[in-house]
């Protein structure tokens, strides 16, 4: 099958979700996600694995169509909140600039969707823990809730 549907994305989301939290195998995941939805292996693979780099912040290097990435965000910020938000779409930027430097152009769309996003986040009051999430007071160096030390103080 060549279109990635919509449901696709959804199951995708829904085992990568699991794999995160331990409770499934990537390839587990992935043989599931071509049984149950005809997509194919290493696409299924490729758009599970981004989850995971999303939820942790770090740069992936396959890119996935501008649905999922839409939904993912929306869906770990639902799932997860604020805190893994912030990092997911913080990877998106990092996949981005990686992009960038391939020589196929740039991903303008992805770069606007992260400026988009990162606006809107709380994040830019410099008043949540980038570890935990936890809302911190101006004056704090430490998260209480984690003891991350905070940067930005």
């Amino acid at each position: 099958m060549g279109r990635i549907t919509n449901e696709m994305v959804h199951y995708c989301y829904e085992l990568g979700k699991k794999v995160y939290q331990g409770k499934l195998s990537q390839p587990r995941a992935k043989e599931e996600v071509e049984s149950e939805t005809g997509m194919n292996i290493g696409s299924a693979n490729d758009y599970i694995g981004v989850i995971q780099s999303m939820l942790k912040g770090e740069e992936y290097r396959r890119t996935i169509n501008h649905y999922a990435t839409n939904y993912y965000l929306d869906s770990i910020r639902k799932d997860f909140g604020e805190s893994k938000y912030i990092n997911a779409v913080k990877a998106v930027g990092k996949h981005a600039k990686y992009y960038a430097t391939l020589g196929y152009g740039k991903q303008t769309g992805l770069e606007k969707l992260v400026s988009k996003r990162l606006a809107e986040t709380e994040n830019n009051r410099n008043d949540i823990c980038e570890k935990c999430g936890y809302k911190f007071s101006a004056t704090a160096k430490y998260c209480r809730k984690c003891g991350h030390k905070l940067y930005s103080n």
